[in-house]
């Protein structure tokens, strides 16, 4: 791996856990910044990349955000669950009433035209 990827790959390490810690403190953070922050590291790394190796640093990183997507996801519905328990408060009856109003709803609609 040529020296220009590795630093590249250790300013790429130290802005992700910047962006975690300074997202974590600063809940009013602007998606825009956070937009254009990543379009000027983009430019910086495909400066005097070939083509093969701005698709493997690509795809690389596309791994990173995959992988966090995936177990953010996990982590959410585990939590979710966790909160919320087995019992979702919805029974065949209340979902027979909800039914039931749309249907009048519908009804009332469909004879007024």
């Amino acid at each position: 791996m040529s020296t220009k990827i590795k630093i590249i790959l250790v300013v790429f390490y130290y802005f992700i856990h910047f962006r975690i810690e300074f997202t974590m403190n600063n809940s009013n953070l602007e998606d825009k910044t956070l937009t254009t922050l990543a379009f000027i590291i983009g430019l910086a790394l495909i400066d005097n990349l070939s083509s093969t190796e701005q698709n493997a640093v690509g795809n690389w990183i596309m791994l990173i955000a995959q992988t966090l997507c995936t177990n953010g996801s996990y982590t959410f519905n585990k939590d979710w669950k966790s909160h919320i328990g087995t019992d979702n408060g919805v029974s065949k009856d209340t979902l027979k009433r909800a039914s039931d109003i749309i249907n009048r709803e519908i009804n009332k609609l469909w004879n007024n035209l």
